[in-house]
């Protein structure tokens, strides 16, 4: 968009321990990523990341033992991925700073065609390891479902159980300025 998200504020309140987990804990031995900064938008009016539509296929994503997504690594894919977009254009405005001048933020849906899981991040510092300081911010509504069955019954196209939910919800973010 031309003009950046407005940031959501500071959150007060204790940020939940996740420990035992760990960061890393299925991916891949394997490195395979570059260390390098890129923002695919190089210069333009409409340079700041607004919403970011992910697609998500099942028979595509698996995990290292092939067993399925689980529900909370279907959100987290959503979080991670809204995260790396808010990080790479922080690097591409303030360059290798830890906390940020001006927050980012980026509305992410992802969606395998029938349940959309909608996040809002906040961005306010590439410090990872702190634990005082300026946190980053996830906000996500539980999935839901588009619809609960589409499909042809009786020689008929038909869809049973649409959720008007999930449009006012895709309104909201593509209105939000």
């Amino acid at each position: 968009s031309k003009k950046p998200i407005s940031k959501i504020g500071q959150v007060d309140g204790e940020i939940p321990e996740l420990f035992p987990i760990h960061e890393t804990i299925s991916i891949p031995k394997k490195n395979i990523y570059l260390d390098e900064d890129l923002y695919p938008i190089k210069s333009s009016t409409y340079g700041n990341p607004h919403t970011i539509f992910i697609h998500f296929s099942k028979e595509d994503v698996q995990n290292l033992h092939e067993t399925p997504v689980t529900p909370n690594q279907f959100k987290s894919r959503n979080m991670l991925k809204a995260f790396t977009v808010a990080a790479s254009r922080a690097r591409q405005l303030y360059g290798q700073v830890q906390d940020l001048p001006e927050p980012i933020v980026v509305q992410s849906i992802q969606t395998d065609g029938k349940s959309f899981h909608f996040g809002l991040f906040q961005l306010n510092t590439l410090n990872l390891e702190g634990l005082d300081g300026l946190k980053n911010y996830w906000f996500q509504l539980e999935s839901m479902d588009l619809f609960n069955d589409c499909g042809v019954k009786h020689g008929k196209p038909t869809l049973e159980g649409y959720n008007k939910d999930v449009f006012r919800i895709l309104n909201a973010f593509y209105n939000n300025c």
